[in-house]
């Protein structure tokens, strides 16, 4: 029964990473913008969930906003802890290297400090990607509706800054701007860019 839990996180695990380079395939490096809560498969199953990344009032990007809680909340963590729960359990299980509770617990401790450390690994990349991301490098962008637009309510952007894909968190004063449309940031607002369809600015 336990030998079938370690394969079964063994395979998610696996499955999700490789998810995650196929959809990201298409994107260079990313820094999540705007702590949006979600995982990040392909650099986005919602970024995150320990917000990477956020736009301040002043237009600069800061890492982390959720602090160390958001490591436990990362997609990432999940997936890397996963994989190296599954890998140790299922080698020590099946080539019998120790008892039951040996076993168990050396899986856990490796599954955690792996998880924990890919977390921090890849958030102190995006900070160092991120911190050098301001305010007058997004404004005039043009950004890919992610997720549909509509005034009054919150969707999502994706655009290349400094060679890095930034996902956004945008709003717009258009009634309605649908997936896979181009916008232009017009402005930002704490952590929201103010978008609008291209032909309606005049690009």
């Amino acid at each position: 029964m336990l030998l079938a839990i370690y394969i079964g996180a063994l395979t998610l695990g696996l499955g999700i990473q490789l998810l995650q380079f196929a959809l990201a395939g298409a994107g260079g490096g990313d820094a999540d913008v705007g702590g949006d809560v979600g995982g990040d498969v392909g650099g986005d199953v919602a970024g995150d969930v320990g917000g990477d990344g956020e736009v301040h009032g002043d237009g600069s990007v800061a890492a982390g906003s959720f602090g160390a809680m958001g490591i436990f909340l990362s997609m990432r963590f999940w997936t890397f802890a996963l994989m190296a729960f599954g890998m140790v359990g299922t080698i020590f299980h099946v080539f019998e290297l120790a008892g039951f509770f040996v076993t168990l617990g050396v899986s856990i401790l490796t599954g955690l400090a792996s998880g924990i450390g890919t977390a921090l690994v890849f958030r102190s990349l995006k900070a160092s990607v991120s911190s050098g991301i301001g305010h007058d490098d997004m404004i005039g962008k043009i950004a890919t509706v992610t997720i549909p637009i509509h005034k009054g309510s919150v969707g999502k952007v994706r655009m290349m800054v400094k060679g890095s894909r930034v996902d956004m968190l945008a709003v717009t004063e258009s009634e309605n701007v649908e997936t896979g449309e181009e916008v232009v940031v017009v402005e930002l607002h704490g952590e929201h860019a103010h978008v609008e369809p291209i032909g309606k600015t005049g690009i």
